[in-house]
């Protein structure tokens, strides 16, 4: 949901932030999931502290109306817009079961083909999801959709009392048809998960 300031996770669970300024976005944090390193000009491959300077290509906090022509759900439309739970603003989305792998797919691509590199950052919650449920992060890139690319979920049963913050590496799906879907099952109303503040940015051109 909409902030000037954007957490992401870091592998030892504390996180730093992203401040978007003008076209640019600097993220700095320590050991992000899925990235070694990386500098202001693309990934190293060498462990230790993490900055990208990126430039924002897509960006979406559910803010404004449901889906606000950004997003499509499949037949089951199981997705939503909550505001039970939120990372920021007045909004996140959701999906409640009973969801049998419910989508919610970007509705228009981006283009990562004149980067040599890309991130995906965005923010995850669960409530009450069992073994086998979850939430999932699907890439689709030169023509095919990639499955599980991130999954989300959580085998407690009970609400987490926090939001994750994520990074991934995009840096294997740099085409002109990249896309992103989230992906939900799970059995019974009780059972939701939620994703938030969406970013995709590329560097490196």
């Amino acid at each position: 949901s909409g902030s000037s300031v954007h957490p992401v996770s870091t592998a030892a669970g504390g996180s730093r932030t992203c401040r978007p300024s003008g076209r640019a976005v600097r993220i700095r944090c320590s050991r992000i999931p899925g990235i070694s390193r990386t500098t202001d000009t693309g990934l190293t491959g060498l462990a230790g502290t993490v900055v990208v300077v990126g430039t924002p290509l897509f960006s979406d906090g559910f803010e404004v109306s449901e889906w606000n022509g950004r997003w499509v759900e499949d037949s089951q439309n199981d997705w939503f817009r909550a505001t039970d739970q939120k990372s920021e603003g007045s909004y996140s989305a959701a999906v409640r079961g009973r969801a049998a792998d419910a989508t919610l797919t970007m509705k228009n691509s981006v283009d990562l083909s004149p980067y040599s590199g890309a991130i995906l950052i965005f923010k995850s919650h669960t409530l009450g999801l069992d073994s086998g449920e979850y939430v999932a992060r699907d890439v689709f890139s030169n023509g095919s959709w990639h499955q599980n690319v991130k999954l989300l979920y959580t085998s407690i049963g009970y609400a987490l009392d926090y939001w994750n913050r994520e990074a991934v590496d995009l840096s294997d799906y740099l085409s002109n048809d990249f896309k992103i879907r989230f992906r939900g099952r799970m059995d019974w109303s009780g059972e939701i998960g939620y994703v938030d503040d969406v970013w995709i940015l590329g560097f490196g051109t």
